[in-house]
């Protein structure tokens, strides 16, 4: 899928795709959202979920240096060094 056509999707049809085709990766907390990342083909995604109201707000696209600054605690490179 291209980014491109992703954007311009209804907020359920991204669901669908997400969820049919992602990959979770990982999960952080803002304020009152609990936000999850996948990978979707060559490119990024957040979904942000408001668990008092169990309700998902919002999915944006997320550039590859932004889920390098956001989620590096989450990330485990020791692997690569050894």
């Amino acid at each position: 899928m291209d980014s491109n056509v992703f954007k311009n999707q209804s907020l359920q049809e991204k669901l669908e795709m997400i969820f049919n085709n992602g990959s979770e990766l990982y999960y952080r907390s803002h304020l009152y959202y609990t936000i999850r990342l996948y990978s979707l083909g060559d490119f990024f995604v957040e979904v942000w979920y408001l668990p008092y109201s169990k309700k998902i707000d919002k999915v944006e696209i997320i550039s590859l240096e932004d889920v390098l600054h956001l989620y590096r605690h989450q990330f485990d490179i020791s692997e690569l060094l050894s």
